[in-house]
């Protein structure tokens, strides 16, 4: 059976192909600024974590939310699948 490719990947391989035909130079640039671009992204994704992270221990420590035991956890999940 055929795969059919998704107009995300024809884009993708469309600009892949016209900076490949580009002076090495630029290429070097766009990787550049692709690779700032994913650690933009990691960036947020990290405050976004932490951020719920600070919550989580500040509920804890509030008395907000309950710490399990690896075994309390695993029989909460048991019960919930019964």
């Amino acid at each position: 059976m055929s795969q059919m490719i998704t107009d995300e990947e024809l884009a993708a391989a469309e600009a892949e192909s016209a900076v490949m035909q580009l002076p090495r130079e630029r290429r070097a640039q766009i990787a550049a600024r692709l690779l700032r671009s994913l650690d933009d992204e990691e960036s947020r994704l990290e405050r976004a974590w932490a951020a719920e992270l600070r919550e989580r221990i500040r509920a804890v420590e509030a008395g907000e939310m309950k710490l399990l035991t690896e075994e309390e956890a695993d029989a909460e999940v048991e019960e919930l699948l019964r």
